[in-house]
């Protein structure tokens, strides 16, 4: 009887260990912020809180705060600028997207983008830059990302206490 109970325990254990793995691996992971490509919005050392459904079920919005593989591999902070089907440049330090002149209120101010030539974002792609730009590996060197280069999107800023929120 001891012995059936102490199987139904570990059981439990077992099946609840194996809901937190899968967890951390479909649906929500812990991250690390290296370089300060993102500076301003997201630092150096900062813990951030990704959740992988977005990339891979939902609708990824213009702005959305992302973390990619690039080709080394490993991850880097990144926000969507362009989706697919938006025909995108920078002049004059602006951002125009279908022609349309669109704010970019969390940048930094006295930040300067170089000029982009005018791209159209493929079906699929999205174009994404930090928000540092000029300290940032991104679409402007690594070409257009798919969904299966983003790793997930970002939710919250855990670390540290004092900057814990939601990032966007």
């Amino acid at each position: 009887m001891e012995f059936i109970e102490f199987i139904k325990d570990l059981a439990t254990y077992i099946i609840i260990f194996v809901i937190v793995i899968l967890i951390k691996i479909y649906v929500i992971t812990p991250a690390v912020v290296v370089g300060d490509s993102m500076k301003g919005t997201v630092e150096n050392d900062d813990w951030l809180l990704i959740e992988k459904i977005s990339t891979s079920f939902l609708t990824l919005r213009r702005f959305d705060v992302v973390v990619v593989r690039d080709s080394n591999p490993r991850f880097i902070v990144k926000r969507i600028i362009g989706i697919p089907g938006d025909i995108l440049e920078y002049k004059n330090n602006a951002l125009y997207i279908n022609g349309e002149h669109i704010p970019e209120p969390f940048l930094q101010s006295g930040l300067i983008t170089e000029d982009i030539a005018q791209v159209t974002v493929p079906a699929g792609k999205y174009f994404v830059l930090g928000d540092n730009r000029e300290n940032s590996l991104d679409s402007r060197t690594m070409g257009f990302i798919g969904r299966d280069q983003m790793e997930g999107r970002v939710l919250l800023r855990i670390w540290p206490l004092g900057e814990f929120g939601l990032i966007g």
